[in-house]
């Protein structure tokens, strides 16, 4: 079946993203094996994601700049459901390269994917100022320390609480930890560090 140029474009731009995740899951390997293959590849991507390809492999004129933090969400995006917790975890280490609501929206992302240490991890180091939506944000730290089974999660949902989350599930979580074991708590806190 024939397609429009039009088509053809949109059906290129949806692929982008699983490219960008074969070129960063590749890494160093895929880039020393195909060296050719790799680069042309990797300018059919934009810039943004080309940058963060060039600091993953670790190039020495590579450095990530605040207008890549689209990007870098895009390909967190890219990443998040194909990618094991170790590639995931170093890419998450580059949101640190941005500012405050990137990493707090790459937090967001990564909770909502069910990634809660790593997205607790980007949490912590959202400043006050870059915080945003306070109940939604205490809410989602909240999530996560609950799904690490650590107990300062009642103080985010307090947090939120106060900051007038409409969320309906805080009591439901709040039952739900009075019932914890002690050392399942334990072994939360311990994760979490």
């Amino acid at each position: 079946v024939p397609v429009t140029c039009d088509e053809a474009v949109q059906r290129g731009a949806a692929e982008l993203p699983v490219l960008f995740a074969a070129l960063f899951l590749g890494g160093e390997g895929l880039y020393a094996r195909n060296p050719l293959i790799y680069q042309h590849s990797a300018r059919l991507l934009p810039d943004g994601l080309r940058h963060i390809l060039a600091v993953h492999l670790q190039r020495p004129d590579a450095a990530l700049v605040p207008e890549d933090a689209d990007a870098y969400l895009t390909g967190l995006d890219a990443l998040v459901q194909r990618a094991s917790d170790g590639a995931l975890a170093s890419y998450a280490k580059l949101a640190e390269a941005f500012d405050g609501a990137t990493v707090r929206q790459a937090a967001e992302r990564l909770a909502a994917h069910e990634h809660w240490a790593l997205a607790f991890s980007l949490f912590q180091q959202v400043a006050a100022d870059d915080i945003g939506d306070a109940a939604a944000f205490w809410h989602s730290v909240g999530l996560c320390l609950y799904h690490l089974h650590v107990v300062p999660a009642d103080e985010c949902f307090a947090r939120a609480d106060a900051a007038g989350c409409t969320a309906r599930d805080i009591a439901s979580y709040r039952a739900w930890m009075a019932a914890w074991p002690q050392e399942s708590q334990e072994a939360g806190e311990e994760a979490a560090r």
